[in-house]
């Protein structure tokens, strides 16, 4: 299951990371896989997504048309793979972005749309994908992504602007082929504080092949072993400033929680 947490506070500051110069903006991402094998007729033929969800501001550093990630595991060779921007929308789309994204309805009812302030972002959501032939069976593959660095604004990690971005998902190949879970909602969103009662989020997951999902809060990475420490007052559990603290229902994704900031 894909790590949560470099996705779900988008919306209470910015978690940005550079593509080949500082400021880009990216907010988080996360990493998806399909086996296409048996309709291929190659097997161990896999196609890869990952998306990375942009935070869209003036003379920020865009993202490529191009993206890589590395394939590693403890009975084959590292292999790296390209991916591929898909091509953006055309202007008149309702969710063009000058970017080469598209972007992501990320209101919630409290936001005016159309005066929504300073302190609303506008998030755009990049999707890469390319296909594979991985070298056999293996326990351990793992489908990695990274960028240097996070912006210097984050609030509830230590030293943002030195760490960063890391997305990572697990492959175990050796019972059968697998396809891995994948979100159904974006992952960006924007709240307002102070409101009278928890908003309810769903971050949940559909899982081809039937196999159970858990819901986990876990720190940021900026490598494979590399944890982000939290800033003073900050906790795995505890990702942001609430009213009565930010649950997560393990089963199905649904968070509750009421901003103060």
């Amino acid at each position: 299951m894909k790590k949560l947490l470099l996705l779900i506070c988008i919306g209470f500051f910015s978690l940005g990371i550079t593509q080949e110069a500082k400021a880009s903006h990216a907010a988080g991402g996360e990493i998806t896989y399909r086996y296409v094998g048996d309709s291929t007729g190659i097997p161990y033929n896999y196609c890869i997504v990952l998306s990375i969800y942009r935070r869209n501001e003036s003379g920020s550093a865009t993202l490529g048309t191009t993206a890589s990630i590395t394939i590693n595991s403890t009975c084959f060779s590292q292999q790296n793979v390209t991916l591929n921007r898909i091509p953006s929308l055309p202007p008149n789309h309702p969710l063009y972005s000058p970017d080469g994204g598209r972007q992501v309805a990320n209101y919630t009812p409290c936001i005016d749309e159309l005066n929504p302030g300073s302190t609303f972002y506008l998030i755009s959501q990049h999707i890469y994908k390319a296909c594979v032939v991985l070298p056999g069976k293996c326990a351990d593959f793992r489908f990695s992504y990274s960028l240097c660095c996070r912006n210097a604004n984050i609030t509830n990690i230590q030293n943002p602007s030195s760490q960063n971005l890391y997305l990572m998902s697990t492959l175990n190949n050796t019972r059968k082929p697998n396809t891995s879970p994948r979100f159904v909602n974006p992952a960006a969103k924007s709240f307002c504080v102070n409101t009278s009662s928890p908003f309810i989020w769903s971050q949940n997951a559909v899982e081809p092949d039937m196999d159970s999902l858990n819901f986990t809060l876990q720190q940021p990475w900026t490598n494979f072993n590399g944890p982000i420490a939290w800033a003073a007052g900050y906790t795995t559990t505890a990702p942001m400033t609430t009213r009565n603290g930010f649950n997560l229902n393990p089963k199905n994704g649904t968070f509750f929680f009421q901003p103060t900031a």
